[in-house]
C-alpha cells in the first residue's frame, strides 16, 4: 500500500487496446484512493487519457507539462509525440 508507486513502461509489450484498457482499470483504482500518487514512464501516450498531470522531459528537466486535453489542443512536443506513437500503434497492428 505504498503512497507513491513508480512503474517503468508496463505496456511495451501490449498491443494498444489491451494496453489502454488496463490503464483505465488503473486509473480508477487510483481515483478511489486518493492518497496514491503513480509515475508512469511511458512511450505508449495513448494510455494517458485520463491521467491528471503529464509531464514531458527532455534531457532530464521539465520540457512540457499540463493534462491530455491541454497538451493535444495545441502543437507541442507531447501532441508531436502522440502523433509519432500512433502511426507506430498502427503499423503494428498490420
Amino acid at each position: 500500500e505504498a503512497e507513491i508507486l513508480l512503474v517503468d513502461d508496463p505496456f511495451v509489450s501490449m498491443e494498444p487496446e489491451r494496453s489502454e484498457r488496463v490503464m483505465e482499470q488503473c486509473l480508477k483504482a487510483v481515483a478511489q484512493s486518493k492518497e496514491r500518487t503513480i509515475i508512469l514512464a511511458t512511450q505508449k501516450l495513448s494510455v494517458l487519457v485520463g491521467v491528471e498531470q503529464i509531464v514531458v522531459l527532455r534531457n532530464g528537466t521539465i520540457f512540457e507539462q499540463g493534462d491530455y486535453k491541454t497538451l493535444t489542443s495545441m502543437p507541442t512536443e507531447f501532441s508531436r509525440m502522440l502523433l509519432i506513437s500512433r502511426k507506430k500503434d498502427a503499423e503494428q497492428a498490420l
